[in-house]
């Protein structure tokens, strides 16, 4: 909510942000209390200040009971649209704990500004063979990262491949992409290993 405290400008043409959505799992922080309108406004109005790009777009990753308010929120700041995605999660645990349906999919929204307010080809970066779709496949993290002392980082922790595809998409060689809620930092992993600059920022003790 503070980016333009921590951040200096830049060509930023993406930001993602994975926003806790009001449950937290053994070993995480800050997430038993969802993000509220308030606080996703804020995070997305301080990034408008942050980018100096004249087209950028911002991926929020968030729950399902989410979407309608993050939607609307998008809305209010990306003058040329909004969109929702699904993540599919191909090797999501089979048996899990309880008597419950495994959580196979999540939830994204895209909001699209240009400073013309108009939305044009080269805000995206399909392939022309490549299908125009808003679902992504991409295998969940089953191996998660561990401190030295054997503890998970971070529970909710996002492949690289899910940062690759919102990256690779939505933003081109150079630009600078904004990894905000980073946890482990995937989605900054993607950026770098494709040629973007890139920035992650989370809240934590360390």
């Amino acid at each position: 909510r503070n980016l333009d405290s921590f951040l200096e400008k830049q060509n930023y043409t993406l930001a993602v942000a994975d926003i806790p959505y009001g449950f937290n799992a053994p070993g995480s922080e800050f997430d038993d209390k969802p993000f509220s309108e308030q606080d996703i406004a804020e995070m997305v109005s301080t990034f408008a200040k942050v980018t100096t790009s004249k087209l950028w777009h911002f991926v929020i990753v968030h729950s399902l009971q989410q979407t309608n308010m993050v939607m609307q929120v998008l809305e209010k700041y990306c003058n040329c649209g909004v969109e929702a995605g699904i993540w599919e999660k191909p090797n999501i645990n089979e048996q899990p704990s309880g008597c419950r349906l495994a959580w196979a999919f999540e939830t994204w929204s895209i909001g699209y500004y240009s400073e013309q307010g108009i939305r044009t080809k080269d805000m995206y970066n399909f392939r022309a063979e490549e299908s125009r779709s808003n679902v992504v496949k991409v295998p969940c993290v089953t191996k998660k990262s561990v401190t030295s002392l054997g503890s998970i980082v971070n529970p909710y922790q996002k492949p690289v491949g899910l940062g690759s595809w919102f990256v690779s998409h939505f933003s081109e060689k150079g630009d600078w992409v904004a990894d905000l809620c980073c946890g482990t930092g995937s989605t900054l992993v993607a950026s770098l290993l494709i040629g973007r600059h890139g920035c992650a920022i989370d809240k934590g003790q360390t």
